[in-house]
This record gives C-alpha cells, sequence and structure tokens, in this order.
C-alpha cells in the first residue's frame, strides 16, 4: 500500500465494486459512523434510477435517471439533525462528479432545479478523499433563514462506485465533522472490500 495524502491508495488498480450486489453492498454502509442514539435506516434500492426523490435528484442530476442507486442509509436524530447516504452506479458516460463540480461554483451560488423545488448551490469546503475524487457543495433553499445552515452533500468516486453524504446539523460545525466522518468510514469500508 502507498500512502496518497489522504486514504492509502493501493500499489496496483483497484476492482471495481460496481458489479456487486446490493446485498453485499448493504454490508458496506457506515452505520458505525452513526450516533447510536440516531434512527437508522437502511434500503436496498436494488437500482432504482435517481427520480422521484429530492436526495436522488440532488445526488444524480436534475432530471433524474444518471445513475442507478444500489443502497441507501439514512439517519435522523431526535433533533431533526439527518445523515443520508447513497452507493450507486453511474450510467455509461457520466461523470457525477464533473457534473457535481459544474453547478457548485466557487464563488456566488448557482440555482439548481431539483423536482418541484429550486436550491441554491455552492462550493464548500468537504472530507479529504485522495485519492478518490470528490466534490463537496452546499444546498439552501432559496428561502430559508441565513441563520440556518444549509446541507452539505459530497460526491465520491470509489471503485466504480459514486457515493453521495448529505449531512445537516443546525450547528455548521457539527454538520462538517459528521460529514466528514461519514465520508471517510463509507470510504474505509469501500476501499477494504
Amino acid at each position: 500500500m502507498v500512502t496518497l495524502g489522504g486514504f492509502a491508495g493501493p500499489a496496483k488498480a483497484e476492482s471495481s465494486l460496481a458489479d456487486k450486489p446490493s446485498s453485499e453492498l448493504m454490508s458496506l454502509l457506515p452505520d458505525d459512523a452513526i450516533p447510536a442514539d440516531w434512527k437508522v435506516e437502511k434500503d436496498d434500492l436494488a437500482g432504482a434510477t435517481s427520480s422521484g426523490d429530492q436526495l436522488c435528484h440532488q445526488a444524480g442530476d436534475a432530471n433524474g435517471g444518471k445513475v442507478n442507486f444500489v443502497v441507501r442509509l439514512q439517519a435522523l436524530s431526535r433533533c431533526t439533525e439527518l445523515v443520508d447516504v447513497l452507493y450507486g452506479k453511474e450510467n455509461p458516460g457520466v461523470d457525477m462528479i464533473g457534473w457535481a463540480r459544474s453547478i457548485a461554483p466557487a464563488q456566488g451560488f448557482n440555482t439548481l432545479q431539483t423536482g418541484t423545488a429550486s436550491m441554491q448551490v455552492s462550493s464548500a469546503p468537504g472530507p479529504n478523499t485522495a485519492p478518490y475524487p470528490s466534490v463537496t457543495a452546499l444546498m439552501r433553499l432559496p428561502d430559508m433563514d441565513q441563520e440556518i445552515p444549509g446541507q452539505l452533500v459530497t460526491w465520491v468516486r470509489v471503485r466504480g462506485l459514486l457515493l453521495v453524504v448529505r449531512s445537516f446539523a443546525w450547528d455548521a460545525g457539527e454538520g462538517r465533522a459528521r460529514l466528514d466522518q461519514v465520508v471517510h468510514s463509507a470510504i474505509g469500508k469501500l476501499q477494504a472490500a
């Protein structure tokens, strides 16, 4: 193994996880990074497309259909703080990391239509995922109170799978720390599989 600034990189190319059955990917969800008192649900999506769900729209693209999501973990605290994790397979010719970069400007914000709602999107600092490519964005509803932190969303490509993690906390620092923890746990599990 060779260390590359973030995660340990393999000495040779890693095998793809894209062909693993969803039942195996369920066991690779980062439930160990979720606080013990949170309500956690894990779903086998069996390759459901990204249409019809707000996070899937945000994660997969505004029109849906670029990513087939395979498994999902949703976690909610008593204070309505949340973590949402998706593993999916990009359709041929799709580059979701490039797409995420294109919608999250470094300065100012972009307005993204997601189903019936619009979302303001801007670039945000994210977890160190090297050597795996990633993008992190801050998403807010246009009419959201400025004192309420937006939700952070990170897209990462790991061994042929697209990992999407969304984090919201009433304290922006806690939300960012939890995002880092969940993303790192998920990458560690996918890397070790």
